[in-house]
């Protein structure tokens, strides 16, 4: 309130309100709210993009998966943020997924990997849809890879819930 125009303010009201709808410490009634401040800070050119994906994974919560998709639809170009290229080709893969078109979905967690290239969590859900489709030689390699992977192997997946986090440098 004290910040109006200031973007990633704007971003972090929306994923703290999220994260308190996680930890089950808001309503349903709420929810129609936490979409607002992520539309909120969809207002600002640098914070559109990531605002447009965590309202994607929102609405993937929320089941809403064709209205997910559209909030990606809304991104103009492909992130130059590599972190943030990969969470939007993640969640589109998973709401894909979730509406049931594989094909599209597993074309979505490659280019998840082209963005971010051996990042686990696109791996495991490209080798659980080759094990969906009983396509076990794909997924025996994809395993094996995820078990040969070097101990610091990262995956920006595992720091999406810090919000941020990936600005810390920048901000401090």
């Amino acid at each position: 309130q004290r910040c109006p125009s200031t973007a990633r303010l704007n971003l972090a009201y929306a994923l703290i309100s999220e994260q308190q709808w996680i930890q089950g410490r808001t309503t349903a009634a709420q929810e129609p709210e936490i979409l607002n401040r992520y539309e909120q800070a969809m207002k600002f050119p640098e914070t559109e993009p990531e605002a447009r994906v965590r309202a994607a994974r929102f609405l993937y919560g929320l089941g809403q998966f064709d209205r997910g998709l559209a909030m990606l639809d809304g991104i103009k170009a492909p992130p130059a943020d590599l972190e943030l290229r990969y969470f939007a080709s993640l969640v589109r893969g998973q709401l894909l997924r979730a509406r049931g078109r594989m094909d599209a979905a597993a074309a979505a967690y490659r280019a998840a990997l082209a963005a971010w290239p051996g990042a686990q969590s696109a791996q495991v859900a490209l080798m659980t849809l080759a094990v969906g489709r009983g396509n076990r030689e794909e997924a025996g390699a994809l395993a094996e890879t995820i078990q040969m992977a070097a101990i610091d192997q990262y995956d920006p997946w595992w720091t999406y819930w810090l919000g941020d986090y990936r600005a810390y440098p920048a901000v401090l």
